[in-house]
């Protein structure tokens, strides 16, 4: 499983201007993500089952820096998946509330 996402802080720069920004990983964003899923599956010698999906979509969330290197982050996403060969067919879509506590180095 892999995912990437792209952050862009859309407040940041007000608050900077404001000297209310403590660094630059801090405040409410937007995020286009793409996940990709593959499971392998062996029933027996001879069953085996494996099955590939991506999904893409949209994010907009909050992160705030709680001490020095702890994170809080609530993210809201929408996405659409699609288990066929075409990128493009979606097979079906999902809402997502995540909640998280984050350490960085």
């Amino acid at each position: 499983m892999g995912n990437l996402e792209f952050r862009y802080y859309f407040l940041q720069r007000r608050q900077i201007r404001k000297g209310r920004a403590s660094d630059n990983l801090s405040g409410f964003y937007l995020a286009p993500h793409i996940t990709y899923n593959y499971n392998y599956t062996n029933i027996s010698r001879r069953i085996n089952f494996h099955r590939q999906s991506v999904s893409y979509g949209g994010i907009v969330g909050y992160q705030q820096r709680l001490f020095r290197n702890i994170y809080f982050d609530a993210t809201l996403s929408y996405s659409g998946t699609s288990m066929d060969k075409r990128f493009t067919k979606i097979n079906s879509a999902e809402a997502i509330a995540k909640v998280g506590i984050g350490f960085a180095i």
